[in-house]
């Protein structure tokens, strides 16, 4: 190796080679130099160039078309409708030609249209080329690039380009000199059919652009799949109508449709050979497509139970994210591209995750250590540390991916991390004068770099680091290492040591470096195969080939090449697939290298054998290339199968190579990738499902035609006794004989094609019946039995793939439903107000539009760690530009604060902070404004794009206003938490407290500002107009509320009147009379009627509510029902009726005129959902999103089957017809005559056209109802289509998501009960103990429907949360006398750290004597209490547990004086519906009755109280009641006075509710008595006892405490003083504690401060003189490379 340092820091008096070639080759550069100089600079060049400076630049300003013009969105539409006339008249105008024999014509009048679009599209090529302008991503900015070069570039190298070059091609003039067969050369245009797919994604982008038209990838979806299918059905219907020349066109849609939909009527069926070649090619394409559509259908109702791991889901919210916030497509691309890498290399596998979460702790820290011990102990930098310090090192560290060409380290931002490579490779480099930079070093598998960063914080990165590959590499951070480090005193040491030694701090190649390039030298020279090379790569393509060549070749000709002799061509290519087979086990046995398990390239022959001989697959290599065919030699024949036919049945074994085409396929899938062909992975699975089943056919042709050629053999003599298919079909001659004359190769193809048109049509499940086994042949049927059931599985097998390949596109839609399924589920558990919940939903709503139901935070951390930092810089860079302190950080401390940001979002109205409350968090309005309000509620000023909170943050004080958001909104977030500890990690206390000392003026000065103004706005006289209550909402007169009965009743009158229209009005039409019934048109008038003042209504009386809000004001909800359903209303109300009814219409025109009506239904969807609200809101049952759903699923094929039945009917029932002339014709001949029901009833004929439409529908195909004319074959097409979509893949997905998900979750809880059961008995648990962690089970599973209540509630966004808990806690702790000083704010602020807790039975919340170290605010369950005199009381809800509480109310309300005793006898509640229980309230204490379903209560309540003054109490009573779904329902209140008299009378206390109104009353008894010596209370601490499973929200006292330190803090401390981190630098003072006798001195070197780089010479490494290496920790490069 070379240095500069080695020369003496000079070249001139180096006599070394490369120091004089250096020389030269710089004076020869700067002879150019010069030369150039004068060039320019004298002479001519110096006038040029002068004149080239006189000359004014002259800007011609050139017309283009920009990309989100108009033009581009109706050239979409004009070009998809082209591509469509191309595709359709192409083949009916060639098959039209065809069966008018005049194919061989030239031109017509009809070609006109033709050149026209031929001409339009010639136009749209020079478009491209010239004028059609692009956007592209240049200089860090998404630009229009206008150039006409590169406009013309980028066509031409385009896919598009070809395509239309061939299309435009006329080769129809090939036509002009022969005048004949025209119309076959416009063939070539139908090659545009590729560009569809591309065409509808430029509309969808076009509308999004030009209109703002959304068009989402579902409806994409849809639109191809019609497109496609309407081309499939033309083209099918075509090529069978040029078979059939008698049956006309529909007939050959019907045929075609009925093929497609796989449902086989079996009417229509292939006659000949051609006919039956071509119904193969159809049934072929017929499967796989059919079962596309189904499979995409099934994904509409399918609710697939996936991870948020899920990679597709990933990357479909990222790139959501992305494109709302214009990501800078080169960002956009990186990230991409990390996705494919994972995808591709770990089949998008998150091993953190699984490390983490999937595997026992101790299980994966095994796993952790065997994953990075490879790494770790080839670095020489721990080479002598200590094997518990080494072994932490390999737990703490984290793994990350890095796409090929990410520059790792940069010159912006210092590493703060060490990097060890798992996998790909590493160039460091280093930047030269000319910015260019320079590759110094080569880095593979188990090399580290950049150690030096983890024992000094450096200001700039000595080097330079980029990724060559993909790599996987193992970081570990600095402060983590730094942590470690202090668990390690000894290892401290020898580091230090390490460091202080100057000679052992300069970097040399270590050892482990020698032996990577002595292994390099000597794979260089073995004689091995790469496993990833180019040759092993085409090799494995190869050997596919030659597997696939076995698999059809062999079994054909054992089967079909009767009475065939053995061939050269035969044996010359079985023999070379025998010859690639040898050398295939030769390559694999001896010469093809593997990576082990530290992923070093193993290349021994041994190794090699040894790892193949392990593998398993060398047995059945053996086996295959065995040549069994060589008993041919002593056996030539085994008649009936000749010479040809024996020896292909001696080389079956040749077919066990088929077990390996997974593993070849996936190697050709790996090697296309790294050759840069992407194939599509869903496309690549039907081409695999594709394969699958025509391999399947073949094999089971061969099969099947073999069975029958044998019974012929066997049956020679006996023609009776030839009973099978192929003789039924006349392929086989009566007589066969062995040996006898070869089979013609014709016959051999009209066999082969029989046999494999059954095994198609048997799989496909097409099954048109025209070739079936014979029912006398005993082996046919049993091997037609076996082939169906295998068809059968193979189909289902096909339908489940394509289902998973759309639900994997659809995983993101799936799991936002099933999260909003369980938030709705958790807001009926718990309840929730109506608003709440409606917010709820809006939150949810907002979310998918943004984040596709992705909260922020979990977004941020999908975004791989490598990006996610430089992600966020671009959006959020003008922010911390500006931010205190962070502003002027250092780039590393920047990058740490960068990526600990959360995205969070914002619905309007949401309360960012509350006054008074802790600043806990800094605020980033990125999207959206807020609206800041003083302590009265008070606006005061609207902000947007602005940093919120960042006096107080920084000053760590509570915020000084309220800040609540005017819109949705998108708010970065950083959390207190992580702020202190990146000062921490980054060791930047002690910096922040010095400038925070210099420059909190700043900080005070904007505090000082707002104070200022909220003193002067509360001062001011408009306080009294602006201080109003926005939360109390003022509904107009006679408007009517959502959750009113009135307005339930009507949306029941709506939906039951919708449901008359949908199924009167196609009876009224089918079967109609000559005129108009009274009492149908009364009942229709009424119903018409209604649904006019149901218009109205909607306009003028309905309020709504509206992302969370209720809107009550006529003109704002009537503008909001205008803009939406107003206009399909106003159509469905015109009075066709009336109109009919006037001018005397008969009875089918009264029915026609009445489709306005019928036009409401498409509002049969929200319909059924306002029902389904209204049961669940007001009635005990609960409709739940499955029982929605199959209602909805069964509904539709209901209203399909009855409008299908009646147009059925309709077209029957058309028995008279007429010419063009008006001239009445024959009656026609329709399936009512052809099935005798002319002379039925209506009812009778309804029937039984309701059966037809219901076994077509439900593709089940009876055929008992004859299809007798053309329209009537129509309409069963139309009704197969409809129901192999809707019946079967609707129907069927539905079903099959809700068992599957009931099944599944019956399953987790059975297999936790299970697993629970014997982990008890194996540890003999006590048997009450086991019953009461089954009772919990139970509970969960039961009550809570297996909700996570800390899942659901974490998923929320903070101040959306913090309604939730403020909903059930704000009121009790504001009630309570231990928070009577707190202020709003600070409620607020405990609010938000408390957390929802179940108390099982017999739990004790609090004891006496015990500690008590939270509080719990009691919701719903049965608490009671005992005191320490024994006496017992039920603890009412709402009520605070815990010590603190108490003894707070104790102090300020006294110990009781008395025992009061009120007896519960009966109760008379006019307004009870559900069970009410009784509270008795005195003062803060209240005790609870228990809820009783009866009106006898006959129960006691004891409770101690403080009497004041006389023997008189008074006390209040309240009765309230539990109604499902709508929790404590209050009756009313009432008041009693209890008395110390003897005897207490019953007394009848009257109950009224909050408008004085009276609800019942109680017969009570309530005895005051003074409580003696030993029954007063000693304490104020009670035992809390859970009596039954309670739902609590607890607050830990440690939290309050933390509370009120801080706000101690804010008002008693300076500002420096306040920040909670310790500035003393404890990394010293350990090493100071921990030094060893015998360490070498400090010498002046801070460990955690040291001296920068450049104060320490740095060379390299170096070995001593016994070999042992040296650990360094710094670079200094040699001028060469590896």
């Amino acid at each position: 190796l070379f240095s500069f340092s080695s020369m003496g820091y000079t070249f001139r008096q180096s006599d070394d080679e490369g120091c004089i070639e250096t020389i030269d080759a710089t004076k020869q550069s700067l002879n150019k130099i010069l030369t150039t100089a004068t060039t320019v600079l004298g002479g001519k060049g110096r006038s040029k160039l002068k004149n080239m400076m006189r000359e004014d630049v002259t800007v011609k300003k050139e017309f283009r078309i920009l990309p989100n013009s108009r033009i581009h969105l109706c050239w979409d539409f004009i070009s998809i409708a082209a591509i469509l006339y191309y595709s359709i008249d192409s083949p009916i105008r060639a098959v039209s030609y065809y069966r008018a024999n005049i194919l061989d014509s030239a031109y017509d009048a009809h070609f006109i249209m033709d050149y026209c679009i031929d001409l339009m599209f010639i136009v749209d090529m020079i478009l491209r080329l010239t004028l059609y302008s692009y956007s592209s991503y240049a200089n860090g900015k998404t630009v229009v690039v206008s150039d006409s070069a590169a406009i013309r570039h980028r066509y031409l190298l385009s896919k598009q380009f070809k395509i239309d070059l061939v299309a435009v091609l006329p080769f129809d003039l090939i036509s002009a000199g022969t005048d004949s067969y025209h119309v076959l050369f416009r063939f070539s245009k139908l090659i545009r059919v590729i560009q569809i797919p591309k065409a509808i994604s430029n509309l969808q982008e076009h509308l999004d652009a030009c209109l703002d038209v959304k068009m989402n990838e579902t409806q994409r979806s849809v639109l191809l799949m019609l497109l496609y299918s309407l081309l499939l059905v033309v083209w099918s219907s075509a090529g069978w109508n040029a078979l059939r020349l008698e049956e006309s066109a529909i007939i050959s849609v019907y045929w075609a449709i009925t093929t497609l939909s796989t449902v086989g009527y079996g009417d229509v069926t292939p006659l000949d050979f051609t006919e039956t070649c071509y119904a193969l090619v159809v049934g072929a394409v017929g499967a796989v497509f059919t079962a596309a559509v189904v499979a995409n259908v099934t994904s509409f109702f399918h609710d697939a139970e996936l991870s948020e791991n899920n990679y597709e889901h990933k990357l479909n919210c990222i790139k959501r994210f992305m494109d709302r916030h214009k990501v800078p497509n080169e960002m956009s691309q990186k990230v991409i591209e990390y996705f494919d890498y994972v995808e591709q290399e770990h089949g998008g596998l998150n091993e953190a995750v699984l490390l983490r979460e999937a595997i026992p702790d101790h299980i994966s820290t095994n796993l952790l250590v065997h994953i990075t011990q490879s790494m770790v102990g080839s670095c020489d930098f721990f080479a002598d540390c200590e094997s518990g310090f080494i072994r932490k090192i390999m737990l703490s560290m984290e793994q990350v991916f890095f796409v090929a060409d990410y520059l790792l380290l940069s010159n912006d931002v210092p590493s703060n991390s060490m990097y060890f490579i798992k996998k790909g490779r590493v160039e460091l480099m280093v930047e030269k004068y000319d910015k260019s930079f320079k590759i110094v070093r080569k880095l593979d598998a188990n090399d580290s770099f950049a150690e030096g960063c983890l024992v000094e914080s450096w200001d700039k990165n000595p080097f330079l680091a980029r990724t060559a590959t993909e790599c996987e590499i193992w970081v570990l951070k600095r402060s983590v290492f730094r942590k470690i480090l202090r668990e390690f005193p000894r290892s401290r040491s020898l580091l230090r040591q390490i460091t202080m030694k100057t000679d052992d701090s300069r970097r040399r190649a270590s050892i482990h470096g020698a032996m990577k390039a002595a292994e390099r030298a000597k794979q260089s020279s073995a004689l091995f195969l790469h496993p990833h090379g180019y040759f092993m790569q085409a090799w494995f393509g190869l050997i596919l080939s030659v597997t696939l060549y076995s698999l059809v070749a062999v079994p054909f000709r054992v089967a079909f090449l009767e009475n065939h002799d053995i061939s050269i061509t035969w044996v010359f290519f079985d023999y070379f697939g025998d010859l690639l087979f040898f050398a295939d086990f030769i390559f694999r046995a001896a010469f093809l290298a593997f990576y082990d398990e530290n992923n070093n390239l193993v290349i021994r022959h041994r190794d090699i054998w040894a790892r193949y001989l392990t593998s398993g697959k060398v047995k059945w290599h053996l086996l295959c290339a065995l040549p069994i065919e060589a008993a041919v030699l002593l056996v030539p024949s085994l008649c009936p199968l000749w010479k040809l036919q024996t020896w292909s049945l001696f080389r079956l074994n040749k077919l066990l190579r088929a077990i390996e085409m997974p593993y070849l396929i996936r190697r050709v899938e790996s090697s296309l990738a790294k050759a840069g062909v992407k194939v599509p992975k869903n496309p690549l699975k039907l081409l695999k499902l594709l394969l699958i089943i025509l391999l399947l056919a073949h094999l089971n042709s061969c099969v099947f035609f073999a069975i029958a050629n044998f019974n012929q053999h066997a049956n020679s003599d006996n023609i009776d006794g030839q009973r099978n298919w192929a003789n039924s079909e006349g392929l086989i001659d009566p007589s066969p004989q062995c040996p006898g004359s070869a089979v013609p190769l014709e016959t051999v193809s009209q066999q082969y094609t029989a046999g494999l048109y059954w095994a198609m049509a048997t799989i496909s499940t097409v099954g048109y019946g025209d070739i079936t086994g014979n029912l006398d042949s005993m082996q046919e049927i049993l091997y037609s039995t076996l082939i169906l059931i295998v068809g059968m599985l193979v189909y289902t097998l096909v339908i489940a793939s394509l289902e998973d390949i759309v639900s994997q596109l659809d995983v993101t839609s799936s799991l936002y439903k099933m999260k909003t399924d369980k938030v709705d589920t958790y807001a009926q558990i718990q309840c929730l107000p109506e608003p709440l919940k409606a917010k709820l939903s809006a939150y949810y709503e907002q979310l998918w539009r943004s984040h596709l139901g992705i909260k922020g935070e979990k977004l941020m951390s999908y975004i791989p760690t490598c990006l996610k930092s430089d992600l966020i810089t671009e959006m959020t860079a003008p922010y911390i530009e500006k931010t205190f302190f962070i502003k002027d950080c250092a780039p590393d401390v920047v990058a740490q604060v960068v990526h600990s940001l959360d995205l969070e979002i914002y619905l309007p109205g949401d309360c960012l902070f509350r006054e008074g409350e802790r600043c806990d968090m800094l605020y980033f309005v990125y999207k959206g404004s807020v609206d800041l309000f003083t302590a009265q509620n008070v606006k005061f000023k609207t902000v947007s794009h602005c940093i919120l909170g960042e006096s107080s943050f920084f000053m760590f004080e509570p915020h000084i206003c309220t800040a609540k958001t005017v819109d949705a909104c998108e708010v970065f977030q950083l959390s207190m938490g992580v702020f202190l500890r990146t000062l921490q990690d980054y060791q930047v206390g002690t910096r922040f407290k010095e400038y925070l000392a210099v420059h909190h003026p700043i900080l005070q000065e904007a505090k000082a500002t707002i104070e200022k103004t909220i003193q002067n706005l509360s001062s001011s006289k408009m306080v009294r107009f602006l201080d109003a209550d926005e939360g109390v909402v003022k509904v107009s007169k006679g408007v009517v509320l959502p959750d009113s009965k009135f307005r339930a009743a009507w949306d029941y009158s709506a939906f039951f009147g919708l449901l008359y229209l949908i199924v009167s009005i196609p009876i009224e039409i089918s079967f109609a009379n000559k005129s108009i019934h009274v009492g149908i048109f009364l009942v229709d008038f009424m119903v018409d009627i209604f649904f006019v003042a149901d218009i109205y209504c909607r306009l003028r009386k309905f309020a709504i509510v509206k992302d969370g809000f209720l809107l009550s004001l006529p003109k704002t909800f009537g503008k909001i029902y205008r803009r939406g359903e107003f206009s399909l209303d106003l159509l469905s109300a015109f009075p066709a009726s009336f109109v009919a009814l006037v001018v005397d219409a008969p009875g089918k025109t009264y029915g026609i005129l009445r489709l306005f009506q019928f036009s409401r239904a498409v509002r049969f969807g929200k319909y059924l959902e306002g029902l389904v609200e209204i049961i669940n809101t007001r009635t005990r049952f609960v409709v739940t999103t499955a029982t929605l759903r199959v209602c909805q699923i069964f509904m539709i094929i209901l209203f399909l089957c009855h409008w299908f039945s009646c147009i059925f009917h309709l077209i029957g029932s058309q028995e008279e017809s007429y010419d063009i002339l008006g001239t009445k014709e024959e009656t026609e001949y329709t399936w009512i005559i052809a099935d005798e029901m002319q002379d039925e009833s209506m009812g009778r004929r309804y029937l039984r056209s309701f059966f037809w439409s219901l076994y077509t529908i439900t593709t089940i195909g009876y055929g008992s109802v004859r299809i007798v004319t053309i329209r009537e074959r129509v309409l069963a097409m139309v009704a197969m289509a409809v129901g192999a979509v809707i019946c079967d893949a609707g129907l069927t997905a539905v079903l099959a998501s809700i068992v599957g998900k009931k099944d599944r979750q019956a399953g987790t809880n059975n297999r936790r009960i299970q697993c629970s059961k014997l982990f008890m008995t194996t540890n003999n648990v006590e048997e009450h103990l086991q019953t009461r962690i089954l009772e919990y089970y139970a509970f969960a599973d039961n009550e809570m429907r297996n909700i996570d209540e800390n899942d659901v509630i974490g998923d929320l966004s903070s101040p959306l949360k913090s309604e939730i808990l403020s909903h059930f806690c704000l009121v009790p702790l504001r009630e309570c006398a231990y928070f009577g000083e707190y202020s709003d704010g600070a409620i607020f602020s405990l609010i938000k750290s408390m957390k929802p807790y179940v108390a099982v039975p017999g739990e004790h919340l609090s004891e006496i004597g015990k500690e008590c170290n939270s509080l719990y605010m009691f919701q719903k369950g049965s608490v009671c209490t005992k005191d320490t005199t024994g006496a017992i009381a039920n603890v009412a809800e709402g009520a605070i547990i815990g010590h603190l509480a108490t003894s707070a109310s104790s102090k300020k309300e006294g110990l009781p004086t008395h025992q009061l005793q009120i007896e519960l006898i009966t109760a008379n509640l006019s307004r009870s519906k559900g069970n009410p229980y009784v509270i008795v309230e005195n003062g803060r204490s209240r005790c609870r009755s228990s809820i009783k379903n009866s009106r006898n209560w006959m129960e006691k309540i004891n409770m101690k109280v403080k009497v004041e003054n006389g023997k008189n109490h008074k006390t209040k009573i309240i009765v309230k009641e539990w109604r499902k779904r709508q929790n404590h329902a209050t009756i009313g209140r009432g008041e009693v006075l209890a008395s110390e008299s003897v005897s207490s009378d019953i007394v009848a206390c009257s109950i009224t509710d909050e408008r004085g109104k009276a609800t019942g009353s109680i017969e009570l008894r309530a005895r005051l008595t003074a409580l003696s010596e030993t029954k007063q209370i000693l304490g104020h601490e009670l035992t809390c006892t859970a009596l039954s499973f309670s739902h609590l929200y607890q607050l830990d006292v440690s939290d309050d405490q933390i509370l009120k330190d801080y706000i101690s803090r804010s008002t008693s401390l300076n500002i420096v003083d306040r920040i909670p981190i310790e500035t003393c630098d404890d990394m010293e003072e350990l090493e100071r504690e921990n030094e060893m006798p015998g360490d070498a001195p400090n010498n002046g070197v801070d460990w955690d401060n040291p001296v920068s780089l450049k104060s320490i010479p740095s060379t390299q490494n170096s070995v001593d003189g016994g070999g042992k290496r040296r650990s360094v920790f710094f670079l200094e490069w040699a001028d060469t490379t590896d």
